[in-house]
């Protein structure tokens, strides 16, 4: 650590030996409080704090997660949670969710003609996509619907064919229970 105690006095009291030792004694305390306040402010932000801290401001805030659920999952989960809009434009919520998902890829795709939002995200779980669009629905105008998904199915299914795929309900497309 880069704070040594014997720094803070004046330069003649360093040199007595007695002061050298009590000081050398007592650094490890305070590099342990150190330690212990950066640890405190880190579990003050959503984006930097461990289990410990989410857990705190889930039991705060009233928010229910699964056993399963990542850690990067409840960060999502929680900043879409109270993450409100006055203005949502749509800079605005792309720049939302490009914080919410931490810069990984999504699509957020507006059709003005039949009043559709529709996300598209690559990676992402359903507890993500489910959070995502239960903030889309807090923030837009309440005639536009809303339409969710993980786009790894639209790319594993690119290769197939509207014939081969057909012999399949969409239930069974969307949870990949298909023998292709």
């Amino acid at each position: 650590m880069d704070r040594l105690l014997i720094d803070y006095l004046p330069n003649f009291m360093q040199e007595y030996k007695q002061i050298k030792e009590i000081m050398k004694v007592q650094q490890p305390q305070i590099n342990a409080a150190w330690h212990s306040a950066n640890k405190v402010l880190q579990e003050q932000y959503i984006n930097t704090a461990t289990d410990e801290g989410l857990r705190r401001l889930e039991k705060i805030y009233n928010i229910t997660i699964k056993e399963e659920d990542s850690i990067e999952t409840r960060r999502a989960m929680f900043l879409l949670k109270l993450g409100t809009v006055d203005n949502p434009t749509l800079k605005v919520i792309s720049n939302k969710l490009n914080e919410i998902l931490q810069g990984k890829e999504f699509y957020l795709i507006v059709n003005y003609s039949r009043y559709a939002v529709s996300i598209l995200i690559p990676t992402a779980t359903q507890a993500i996509l489910d959070a995502t669009v239960e903030y889309l629905r807090k923030i837009i105008p309440a005639n536009l619907t809303i339409t969710a998904d993980i786009l790894t199915q639209y790319i594993a299914l690119g290769a197939y064919t509207h014939e081969t795929l057909g012999a399949y309900t969409h239930e069974e497309i969307s949870k990949g229970d298909m023998n292709l």
